[in-house]
């Protein structure tokens, strides 16, 4: 479950998300419309934690984060894929993929998996999109 309550997000002094609730449940899925520039890709950033919320709170059952208590990305089991694919450029494939993997075995997994062995060393830059 993820509940969001009375979520404020501001750039600056420039309010973006104002007052935003919703509760989320394990076997339910959510999206996200408006024109461009409404504030979806910020949402999905504060709920992934990679940006700052200035009021309310964002919360599982594991745990709560909120204006004056942040809880790191890699502490809140949520995924997001950017629309515009964030590579380190300067890692390769396998690099990529195994950023914040411990495991060989699951880097080869994903590398087999994603039929992505032939080009594990390359960077980003030298494959096609």
């Amino acid at each position: 479950m993820l509940e969001v309550s009375h979520l404020d997000i501001n750039y600056g002094t420039k309010r973006v998300v104002s007052n935003l609730g919703f509760t989320l449940k394990s076997n339910e899925i959510i999206t996200l419309v408006g024109p461009t520039g409404c504030g979806k890709t910020t949402i999905l950033m504060a709920l992934a934690g990679l940006l700052p919320i200035s009021k309310g709170k964002i919360s599982t059952p594991k745990w709560v984060s909120d204006s004056k208590n942040h809880i790191p990305t890699e502490r809140r089991n949520i995924g997001m894929v950017f629309q515009d694919f964030a590579l380190f450029p300067h890692l390769s494939v396998e690099q990529n993929i195994g950023f914040k993997i411990k495991d060989a075995k699951k880097i080869a997994y994903w590398l087999d998996l994603l039929e992505l062995n032939d080009v594990k060393e390359q960077k980003p830059t030298e494959l096609s999109g």
